[in-house]
């Protein structure tokens, strides 16, 4: 008979990459098995074709998708064939928007010194955030970078900066 199979929810969900899951049963036989997606319920995609000897009583999929745009809804299914096709359930999820970062501060200003702060919103991914400072449009990093967990909601990120020149006006980035 024709396979049976199983769309499985995606995991590790990311606002640029995701894994989705599947199971086919090849019912006795020998059975191809991929995963289709898209943008749309009409998954224009294929990614991860295998092929399942007869013998094999059922073969559980995992498959990274990549390069993914944030903060969008994607559509997956799993797909077995042998002398007929089967498709599983066809599943969404929602990559997690782009990080996003306030504009700069600057504190606790002395003749020489400074602390640099922003707040930085994740999003579901690890972001890295760094500063820049200097004297009008040239600016250097400061080699301080800080990492964000993709488990926090919003961190305030601060970082000193020293050696700076008395009476100079500054221009400061956060990326």
């Amino acid at each position: 008979g024709p396979p049976i199979v199983t769309t499985r929810p995606a995991t590790d969900i990311m606002s640029v990459s995701a894994i989705i899951h599947g199971t086919v049963i090849p019912n006795g036989s020998f059975a191809n098995s991929w995963f289709e997606w898209g943008l749309t319920t009409s998954v224009t995609n294929s990614a991860f074709l295998n092929q399942i000897p007869p013998g094999v009583t059922s073969q559980q999929y995992d498959h990274a998708l990549s390069n993914l745009l944030p903060g969008t809804t994607y559509y997956f299914r799993m797909v077995g064939q042998n002398l007929s096709t089967s498709y599983g359930e066809t599943l969404s999820f929602v990559t997690a928007g782009a990080p996003s970062i306030t504009t700069p501060e600057v504190r606790n200003v002395t003749h020489n010194s400074a602390v640099l702060s922003t707040t930085v919103s994740p999003h579901g991914g690890d972001t890295t955030v760094w500063f820049s400072i200097g004297i009008g449009t040239s600016l250097s990093d400061t080699g301080q970078i800080v990492s964000v967990s993709k488990n926090e909601t919003t961190k305030v990120v601060d970082i000193d900066v020293t050696n700076l020149v008395p009476n100079t006006v500054y221009s400061v980035n956060a990326h």
